[in-house]
Parts: structure tokens; C-alpha cells; sequence
């Protein structure tokens, strides 16, 4: 058995030990690990103002994602985050329908392509279907990763997941000098810089197509251009925005936001649609509760795109997603 799925399966048995408290605290060496699964008190967590410092283990990933959004903490993520909000208004992705639905449908059409084999792995097909929107949303590429090769990105990123996993299970490779000396560290590495290449190729092609745009020609000393700017224009675009305007982001910053949200804006969201799935697979009547309120909206035969304003309109797909979620 995989030693990653072994220990899934130890953290599985002791939650359902103590189902009731909703928390356990285990050791890894003489680490002290907490691990949580009930929402309520998750939420009253990740709500918290205050307590915002990363774990150590998030060090693990400081050559590859560097001192960026998820890493950083205290008075820069604050100041990070306040930066980087306006791109990720409701407004901004009801947009982007056109993207999801195009990429959505390569996604169904892969999928209608398997349902005679006795079974499929859809992880890296949802997962595929992610990158190239995030892709394309947040950075304006188009990486078309469902029907072409992704540039290596997606071997790399599962390589360096695994990688991260191995290390994280084994407190003597904790110490980088120790870590970086062995095979697993050198392998780390590899992949960890074809992540950070991917990142690069993306910046200099959003800069060189940004200077020939009509943005870089702004008065940007303009408050009334500045905060228009910042409202309508996406991830990639604000980013190179405050790089030309007034360096209070560098290269360097540019590079670590790219890499981050490259990886968190398609790889979460990727397991939590995979994870829905599976329940509703689970399910069956549930699953087809929501196939009746989707037809009876759209009809059965309807291959219309969704549009962000039909979205009110299931509200027990609202409830499907929010229980998945809980």
C-alpha cells in the first residue's frame, strides 16, 4: 500500500475514535499536530484575524512559492492580500462565464468519451479542465492543457505534491541540508524549478503583450485611471499594474503570486468538484433530484451555456455544493 494512502487511513481511524470533539492531536517526532474535521470549528479558525502565522511545514515549499500570499504573514499579507482582492470580485468572474463554459464543455466531451470503461479516474480530467481556466482567467494565458501538452506543468506539480508528502511524514528530512543532500531533495528541486519556469514564461509573455496595450500609455499618476484600473482588470493585469505604476511589487513578487495562484486557484478547486462527484455518485437520489431541477430549467435536450444569471435558479444545487463543502 502507498504510504500516503496508509497514513489517510490511520488520520481516517482516529477521527471516527473521536468523532465527537471534532479534533485530534497527534506527534510527527516531537512535533505536535493537530488535525481538525469539523467545520464549525475550522471556520471559527480561518475567520480569525489574528491567528494568520504559517505553520513551519509551509517552509517546505519556500523554493518553489517563495514569500508570496500563502506563505507570508503579519502586516505583509495583510497589506498582500488588500492588493490583490479587486481581482477576484463576483462581478469580475460573472465575466468570465464564457471561459468556464468552453472549457467545461472539452471537459464533458473527454468524459462522454469514457463511459463504456468500467471505470475512470476523473481527478486529472477536472484537474486539467481547472488549469486552463485559471490559466486563462487569472493570467490570460491559454494553456489548452484538455487537448495538448501543458508545458510539463501539471508532472511537475503532481511530482512536487508527492515529493512535499514524503518530506512532510519524515521529520529527519526537515532539516533542508540534510533534505537537499538526497535523492527525494534533488527531485524536489527538479520539478520545483519547471514550476518556477512556467511562472516565468507566463510573466514575460503577459509583460510584453502589456506594453503594447493602451494601459501602459495610463496617466498613472491619475487616481480616477488607477482605481478604474484596478476594478476591472484581472489577476495578471493588476499585478503588472502596480509593477509599472509605482514598484511597490518586483519581479521577484510577481513571479511568487503567479506561482501561487497558478497552484491554489485550480488544484482546490479541482478535489472539492472531484469530491462532489464522488458523494453524488454515492447518492443516487440525490443525484437525481438535481438532474430534475437542471432539466427542468434548461430541458432536457438544451445545450444552452450557462449563464451566471441562471445560477439563482437551483437552489438545490446551492444546497448539494454547500453540504459537500460542510
Amino acid at each position: 500500500m502507498d504510504r500516503n494512502v496508509w497514513h489517510l487511513q490511520l488520520l481516517s481511524s482516529w477521527a471516527e475514535v473521536y468523532r465527537k470533539n471534532g479534533f485530534f492531536r497527534t506527534h510527527i517526532g516531537i512535533y505536535p499536530v493537530v488535525t481538525i474535521y469539523k467545520a464549525e470549528i475550522l471556520e471559527t479558525i480561518l475567520s480569525s484575524n489574528v491567528n494568520i502565522y504559517k505553520d513551519k511545514g509551509y517552509r517546505f515549499l519556500n523554493v518553489w512559492l517563495k514569500d508570496g500570499l500563502l506563505t507570508s504573514s503579519g502586516s505583509k499579507w495583510r497589506a498582500r492580500r488588500k492588493l490583490l482582492t479587486p481581482s477576484f470580485h463576483f462581478k469580475i468572474l460573472e465575466d468570465f462565464s464564457p471561459i468556464f463554459n468552453d472549457h467545461c464543455s472539452i471537459m464533458l466531451d473527454i468524459m462522454n468519451n469514457c463511459v463504456d470503461h468500467d471505470w475512470v479516474d476523473i481527478v486529472p480530467i477536472i484537474t486539467r479542465c481547472n488549469l486552463d481556466i485559471i490559466c486563462e482567467t487569472a493570467m490570460g494565458v491559454k494553456l489548452n492543457s484538455q487537448i495538448c501538452q501543458d508545458r510539463g506543468y501539471r508532472n511537475n506539480l503532481e511530482r512536487v505534491g508527492e515529493l512535499f508528502l514524503s518530506r512532510a511524514i519524515k521529520p529527519w528530512l526537515w532539516f533542508d541540508f540534510l533534505f537537499f543532500f538526497t535523492t527525494t531533495g534533488k527531485q524536489f528541486l527538479y520539478h520545483a524549478e519547471g514550476l518556477k519556469m512556467f511562472g516565468k514564461q507566463i510573466f514575460e509573455e503577459k509583460k510584453q503583450e502589456f506594453l503594447t496595450t493602451k494601459y501602459i500609455s495610463h496617466d498613472f499618476n491619475d487616481n480616477a485611471v488607477n482605481e478604474s484600473f484596478k476594478k476591472k482588470k484581472v489577476f495578471m493585469d493588476l499585478l503588472l499594474h502596480h509593477y509599472f505604476r509605482d514598484r511597490s511589487l518586483t519581479e521577484e513578487d510577481i513571479l511568487n503570486e503567479i506561482n501561487l495562484f497558478m497552484f491554489g486557484g485550480h488544484d482546490t478547486t479541482a478535489f472539492n468538484l472531484c469530491w462532489i462527484l464522488y458523494l453524488l455518485g454515492l447518492h443516487p437520489d440525490v443525484q437525481k433530484k438535481l438532474q430534475d431541477e437542471i432539466d427542468s430549467f434548461f430541458g432536457e435536450e438544451n445545450d444552452s451555456p450557462v449563464q451566471p444569471e441562471h445560477l439563482k435558479h437551483f437552489k438545490y444545487l446551492d444546497c448539494v455544493i454547500k453540504e459537500s463543502l460542510f
